[in-house]
């Protein structure tokens, strides 16, 4: 028979404005109130002080911290059901009780750790095709110049079952030459790519074609730009440029622009109906554009200039004769630069569901009536008292319970890990519980665990 440790995982509700530094634990009873407190007084550690005496003190201008204490203390946090009884039932009360840790001992302490809430922000990506002098462009008259998008992410998979990718043509485009018959009208082109993408099913509910922006033109090498709107109905889109005529001579300061906003509108749920099963997206979309001829070959007529997420500028070595594209996805250029979304509240959430769970609170979901049990059984004080609208910091603290008197014989540690969630941005009580934790961390004598960041201020 195999022997395993035992691995505990328990989250916490911290909310702004509620740590508790005075009193002791009959205080709790403000949802979102949240404290330390000597795990025998049950008196609150109110500063960094008050838990350097616990742990045995610090001696020192630089500060020599007291190690391997067996002082405890808990982290109490108050219930999210503030009615002690379920349905005026005596026998089914206790519900007020503040939800505690186990006894933590500093000298059984090996991880605390900070990771501060960061808001999801969309990859625009901005490509911009500059016309060349004497008439010139990237596209030859008499080809079909195509771009290749491959967009890739977490909305994509669920869509598609795999990544996202498209070669977006311009269906024989006429009476778009130069006066010499040798290149193409640069604007006109790219009119046709945007309408290509704001038509196609896929691609148009992974990009935002209905930005204002989203197809631009210039005559001043993009100092200023001109937006023309792409509407869509009945698969057909039309674009407000289709009525301007198509240039017979330009010179390198003509030029247009496709902005790619991406992102997917997913359906979110309210309190009544919340499903602990929702998806939750906190992945960008990332799209790379590449331009191609019609045989699938990379375009090598003219300039490509990259400014890539990761990685240093590079471009393809061609000369500059046929004109000139520019690829931003790096935050320059008026691209927008990626960011995962750290702190997710559904995410969160879904953690203090668990935790009611072990609690054996139950969380009724998937019935028709679901929203009418959990106003009886009290769960819907949890969806109530905790928007899943917002982003939240994490503090972690993990330490272990060791069994000296095992029956079995067999070294067996429990290990505990706590996981406090607090309203993320500028937070006060995230800060000072930010230095509490820095504080037993330093009387634990442990490494702080990775991620450990600064609460903004």
């Amino acid at each position: 028979m195999a022997h395993f440790n035992h691995a505990y995982h328990k989250a916490f509700y911290l909310k702004s404005g509620e740590l508790k530094t005075s009193g002791n634990t009959t205080a709790l009873t403000t949802v979102g109130g949240l404290g330390l407190y000597d795990a025998d007084a049950y008196t609150a550690l109110g500063t960094v002080g008050a838990i350097s005496t616990l742990a045995g003190g610090y001696t020192g201008a630089a500060g020599t911290y007291a190690l391997g204490s067996q002082a405890k203390f808990i982290i109490a946090n108050a219930s999210f059901q503030q009615t002690d009884t379920i349905g005026g039932n005596v026998l089914h009360g206790g519900y007020q009780e503040s939800i505690k840790s186990k006894d933590i001992q500093f000298r059984f302490i090996n991880a605390v750790g900070t990771e501060i809430a960061t808001a999801g922000v969309a990859q625009v990506a901005s490509i911009r095709f500059m016309s060349a002098a004497s008439s010139k462009s990237c596209f030859e008259c008499g080809t079909d110049p195509m771009l290749r998008l491959d967009i890739k992410g977490a909305d994509a998979l669920r869509m598609l079952n795999h990544n996202a990718y498209r070669n977006v043509d311009i269906g024989g485009l006429c009476n778009a030459c130069n006066t010499a018959g040798n290149h193409l009208d640069v604007k006109k082109v790219v009119n046709e790519w945007a309408k290509k993408i704001a038509a196609d099913p896929i691609l148009s509910k992974l990009i935002d074609t209905t930005q204002a922006d989203f197809f631009s033109v210039t005559t001043d090498t993009g100092s200023n730009w001109t937006d023309y709107a792409i509407t869509v109905a009945d698969n057909t889109a039309t674009s407000a440029y289709d009525s301007v005529a198509a240039m017979t001579t330009w010179d390198a300061t003509d030029g247009a622009r496709l902005k790619f906003y991406m992102g997917v509108v997913d359906t979110t749920f309210g309190v009544c109906s919340f499903d602990t099963r929702d998806w939750a997206n906190t992945e960008p979309l990332l799209i790379n554009v590449e331009v191609i001829d019609e045989s699938g070959k990379a375009c090598d007529t003219c300039r490509i200039n990259t400014e890539p997420l990761v990685g240093g500028n590079y471009n393809n070595g061609v000369a500059t004769t046929n004109g000139i594209i520019n690829e931003y996805y790096s935050g320059s250029g008026e691209s927008v630069a990626p960011v995962s979304e750290i702190g997710n509240g559904t995410k969160a959430l879904n953690d203090l569901l668990l935790t009611q769970n072990y609690l054996q609170n139950p969380y009724n979901q998937g019935n028709k009536d679901s929203s009418r049990l959990r106003t009886i059984e009290g769960s819907k004080d949890v969806l109530d008292n905790f928007p899943t609208n917002a982003t939240y910091h994490k503090f972690y603290l993990q330490h272990t319970v060791p069994r000296y008197n095992n029956p079995s014989g067999v070294f067996d540690n429990d290990q505990y890990r706590y996981t406090i969630y607090t309203t993320g941005g500028v937070n006060a009580n995230a800060t000072t519980f930010k230095t509490f934790l820095d504080r037993i961390q330093l009387h634990a004598g442990v490494e702080t665990a990775y991620p450990n960041d600064t609460i903004p201020t």
